[in-house]
């Protein structure tokens, strides 16, 4: 099975980043870091770009570093995506992420 952004994820790797570093450099908790490349919750336009310029890559090489679902495209999955069911998914993905966030700040005494 290949991993979710893996091209990505190789690369950090490559500059001996973690996904706590991750975290820090584009401003989230390793959580939701965690929770981004199992594909659990999509990278918002920001993080990518925060993500290609920590990588020295190029926009347009964004394809490679997060493709679409994480890995190689089959099929029309911006049709899929662009669903308001899996909108309405993705938000609350995305306010669950910021509870666990919040909660593992809590737990770290930060």
């Amino acid at each position: 099975m290949t991993r979710k952004y893996s091209y990505l994820y190789g690369r950090l790797r490559q500059m001996g980043m973690t996904q706590k570093d991750i975290g820090r450099a584009i401003g989230l908790c390793q959580t939701a870091v965690s929770a981004r490349f199992n594909g659990n919750i999509p990278w918002t336009c920001e993080e990518m770009y925060q993500l290609l310029d920590i990588c020295h890559a190029a926009p347009e090489e964004m394809h490679l570093f997060f493709p679409r679902n994480g890995k190689a495209a089959e099929g029309s999955a911006s049709e899929i995506a662009s669903t308001p069911r899996i909108t309405a998914l993705a938000e609350l993905l995305q306010s669950l992420d910021r509870v666990l966030c919040a909660e593992e700040r809590e737990g770290s005494g930060s």
